[in-house]
């Protein structure tokens, strides 16, 4: 007979005798002091299956034994162990005081032992969520883990979860963070852009795996889920990612192994076309053509066809060239008509300058004959004799008189005696 199937007859029948007798209790709570593990371990499981309570002492013994033995199994077995004999309630009040009060060990101690015992209470639960945005990585982890083993679908929780699978700097904690997610079998809409934002964008490949594993456990089957494992399929370079995306894709009946040599071709050409030098060719190239076409529109008119045919974008080049030849030909005009508003008075006033000078020139021809009509009338008078000139004239208007001096006496004593 199979070892294991021995050791479950002789608990079942250690049942059946705790009916009758109390003193099975005490023979195998015995077992508790044990100096083996796996002695402590099977006196915790067969604690629960017998008939009737334990008493105070025994309670103080599996505490004592799931906070402080030095084996991880007994104290798991420990805190099973209360928490299947109705112990529950002082447990939970300790652990709340351990969570509140306790260092990082101990509360990271206390976390694991809600999950060994499968119990959230409406007490233990603001105490827990508190745990969420503690400082220490470990304890972060460890609430995403017990989340999980409890399968907690309170909002609060998932929220917290939710957070951190997005927030948190450490990748470790954003996938357990995930892998909690998918253990509670909670599908909504912030779950489902979380997941496939971790698919898309998340750094570490460890995230971008458990992602897609929580899709799959979930099995959340939209279009919108296969079309980004598919984009993301041919872009992966990690082993571990692409073989999470490949068997999530099968569950949509999708073979993520056909035309890969073509999806292989096509990725060789595209980081050929990426690399430095001929992207700085291309932009020289470019550049080239640019000036080309605005030397070509500066020397030759073409028409908006021809520029389409050639390069679409010179034709917005060519319409804003036309409206500033338009404002050129505008400012043009405007000047070539006050030019000639210009000249036009200049010719009239040019026109009326002759009139004017022909007066001036009259008038000084009529002052220079009568300058020279009265120097003949003195030379006249000079050589007339003296009785011609007893009786002279009166001088008419406009004639000077010669000036009086020596040789032109007026007085007429003179004129008759001349020396």
């Amino acid at each position: 007979m199979h070892p294991s199937c021995c050791a479950m007859s002789a608990i079942y029948l250690l049942g059946k005798l705790s009916i009758f007798s109390p003193l099975v209790h005490c023979m195998v709570a015995e077992q508790l002091n044990s100096s083996s593990w796996r002695h402590k371990v099977i006196a915790c499981k067969i604690l629960p299956t017998l008939h009737g309570t334990i008493n105070k002492d025994v309670t103080n013994k599996l505490m004592d034994l799931m906070w402080n033995d030095w084996h991880e199994d007994v104290r798991k077995s420990a805190a099973q162990c209360l928490g299947k004999t109705s112990h529950g309630r002082e447990v939970h009040d300790d652990l709340r005081e351990r969570i509140v009060k306790g260092n990082e060990a101990t509360r990271l101690e206390a976390i694991s032992k809600i999950g060994q015992l499968g119990i959230m209470t409406a007490k233990l639960l603001p105490v827990f969520l508190k745990c969420f945005e503690d400082e220490y990585i470990s304890v972060r982890s460890e609430v995403c883990i017990t989340c999980g083993n409890l399968e907690i679908k309170d909002e609060q929780v998932i929220n917290k979860l939710i957070h951190l699978a997005t927030y948190d700097p450490i990748w470790k904690v954003k996938a357990l963070a995930i892998q909690a997610m998918g253990r509670t079998g909670v599908v909504n809409e912030e779950i489902t852009e979380t997941l496939l934002w971790a698919v898309r964008y998340e750094e570490n490949e460890g995230v971008r795996a458990e992602a897609c594993h929580t899709l799959m456990m979930l099995k959340l089957k939209t279009e919108e889920v296969a079309e980004v494992l598919q984009e993301r399929f041919l872009v992966e370079s990690k082993s571990v990612v692409r073989d999470e995306i490949a068997s999530t894709l099968e569950m949509f009946g999708i073979s993520a192994t056909e035309d890969m040599d073509m999806v292989a071709q096509i990725k060789n050409e595209v980081r050929k076309l990426c690399t430095k030098g001929n992207i700085a060719t291309q932009i020289t190239i470019n550049e080239a053509d640019e000036q080309k076409h605005e030397n070509l529109s500066r020397m030759i008119y073409e028409n908006e066809k021809e520029l389409k045919h050639r390069n679409p974008y010179s034709v917005i080049k060519l319409k804003s060239m036309e409206s500033k030849e338009s404002r050129c030909h505008f400012s043009f005009s405007f000047s070539s008509l006050s030019y000639s508003r210009m000249s036009r008075r200049s010719k009239e006033s040019e026109e009326e300058l002759p009139p004017m000078m022909e007066r001036i020139r009259s008038m000084s021809q009529a002052s220079d004959h009568s300058d020279t009509h009265q120097k003949k009338m003195a030379v006249v008078e000079r050589v007339h004799t003296p009785h011609q000139r007893a009786v002279s004239p009166a001088p008419s208007r406009g004639c000077v008189h010669p000036p009086r001096g020596r040789g032109t006496p007026s007085d007429p004593v003179q004129r008759r005696h001349p020396k």
